[in-house]
């Protein structure tokens, strides 16, 4: 075999194995959000929205970094759509506030800083409302013009008003 034959075979194999890393990557990410997305769902329903949130953002910054190779930049992107298609495949309503908790909780575990926010829009007869990430500055995963009418809702007024709320045995 000539040197330029051996490198071609090594570098056949050297893709090749790239792409079943990927592959092991992309499949470890669906399980994550899985069992995130579970968790979230059910905290949801039993500790409400607010407590979620701060377990969540606890247990994200508690939790050991998912495995990475160094210096690996994190797609939001990416995160945001395998997210959206567990929860496609989930047998309960999977709406945005579960869908942008695990994102978040997603994207902190790999150490990248992300918030979830929530908007309200809407007058004396309807009222809408949607939660989603942002992370750097920009929205995750969502169109920009879809949020871009949305009023965003303080959320440490909501956190405060939770305390006294929770002191006073509201949930």
């Amino acid at each position: 075999m000539t040197v330029e034959g051996a490198w071609d075979s090594w570098g056949k194999r050297f893709s090749v194995g790239r792409a079943l890393t990927e592959s092991f990557r992309l499949a470890a990410m669906i399980g994550e959000a899985a069992a995130i997305s579970t968790m979230v769902r059910i905290a949801l329903r039993t500790t409400g929205a607010v407590s979620t949130l701060r377990r969540a953002e606890k247990f994200a910054s508690t939790s050991r970094r998912a495995s990475m190779a160094p210096n690996q930049i994190v797609d939001g992107d990416l995160v945001a759509r395998v997210v959206r298609a567990v929860g496609r495949r989930r047998p309960f309503r999977f709406t945005c506030l579960p869908r942008s908790i695990t994102v978040m909780v997603m994207l902190r575990r790999r150490g990248t800083a992300a918030l979830v926010l929530i908007g309200i829009a809407g007058g004396a007869q309807t009222f809408s409302s949607h939660a989603w990430v942002e992370s750097g500055g920009r929205p995750v995963g969502e169109d920009v013009n879809e949020i871009a009418s949305l009023a965003v809702l303080p959320m440490e007024r909501i956190f405060a008003h939770s305390r006294i709320g929770l002191e006073r045995g509201w949930r």
